[in-house]
């Protein structure tokens, strides 16, 4: 079924121009409308951002105070020390964990040896092991000695005259070089 408009052509021009109005009109209202529920939308997370942005700034203001109490090289020795700490955890993959050092040292003392302290240290000279502790005599400690000094683990084993001071009941203090 064909239909036919009756209008002549400039009215029909009128409302064409006129339906395209109304429809661009219409268009505009509705990308108003969704830029305004947009920004509706996004208003809590602006008052979010300005108070987590306001902490950051209390921190920050605190942070930068306690520097300058510490003083300048205070802050930069522990970036130094830090720095360090972290080049003991990225260790070269030729040489053992610290774990398994560790291990090595605990699997070799006897029940007469209370180590209450293990600190690992990697520098310019390679590894070393500070071992701290308590041991019953004189031959607990040279036990432990010589089974560090038989492990294949380390290098060389520094046992310090001054531990022998004591008859039982000695502090002592070891220096073990790793491979």
């Amino acid at each position: 079924m064909a239909t036919f408009n009756l209008l002549p052509q400039k009215k029909q021009d009128i409302v064409t121009r006129e339906y395209k109005r109304r429809l661009l009109a219409f268009s505009f209202l509705l990308l108003s409308s969704l830029a305004f529920a947009a920004i509706l939308a996004l208003i809590p997370s602006y008052v979010l951002l300005s108070q987590k942005a306001a902490a950051a700034e209390k921190i920050d203001s605190a942070l930068s105070s306690a520097v300058t109490a510490l003083g300048k090289d205070s802050a930069a020795e522990n970036l130094r020390q830090a720095g360090a700490e972290i080049s003991l955890l990225a260790r070269d993959p030729a040489l053992l964990p610290a774990h398994e050092l560790i291990n090595a040292v605990i699997r070799d003392k006897t029940g007469n040896i209370v180590i209450t302290g293990i600190r690992v240290e990697s520098g310019s000279l390679g590894r070393t092991i500070t071992v701290l502790g308590k041991a019953a005599d004189r031959n607990a400690l040279v036990a432990l000695a010589d089974a560090l000094k038989s492990d294949k683990s380390f290098s060389a084993v520094n046992v310090p005259v001054s531990n022998f001071t004591a008859a039982s009941n000695l502090d002592f203090s070891l220096l073990i070089s790793a491979k």
